[in-house]
């Protein structure tokens, strides 16, 4: 499963190419010859989504469970695979951004990648610094919600032990 972590500030070419952080095209693994698909992001947030294929894969067995019919099936299969757009890598590990994508996250000269684990996103570096701030106190207020982190535990020892 591909793990994308960290964030990395890239340059848009005249072209509408950007270079995917290495790291990142790493972590597609084989699955970088399919290409990377991009889609809206279903929050309210001005970005773009990307990853592998086999997410999108499972957005697809999800929606599977769903009536074909429901008003929520719609909606969902209308971003996440109508709007889809896959495209592939170049030589030097560019992807052409289409236009729609470019200004949906409102981009101009750079695009700022964000590591979200099991899929990434593309901001206007400006932009995810004004929502980072919101996203820091917000998750300080969550903390709880992952209980205790893995990993050693600070044992005190009382005298006499």
């Amino acid at each position: 499963m591909a793990l994308f972590l960290s964030k990395s500030l890239h340059k848009i070419d005249k072209k509408g190419r950007v270079s995917i952080p290495a790291p990142f095209r790493a972590a597609l693994g084989a699955e970088i010859s399919q290409g990377l698909a991009l889609s809206a992001s279903l929050r309210e947030d001005p970005c773009v989504e990307g990853g592998p294929m086999s997410r999108i894969e499972g957005f697809h067995e999800q929606l599977a469970k769903l009536d074909p019919h429901s008003d929520e099936y719609f909606a969902l299969a209308s971003v996440l695979l109508a709007d889809m757009r896959v495209v592939p890598f170049d030589p030097e590990g560019r992807v052409p951004l289409p236009e729609e994508f470019i200004a949906l996250a409102l981009l101009k000269d750079e695009a700022l990648f964000a590591g979200l684990g099991g899929y990434f996103q593309i901001w206007n570096p400006a932009v995810y610094e004004e929502k980072r701030a919101d996203s820091r106190r917000l998750a300080r207020a969550s903390a709880h919600l992952l209980g205790r982190p893995p990993g050693p535990r600070l044992v005190r020892s009382s005298e006499g032990d």
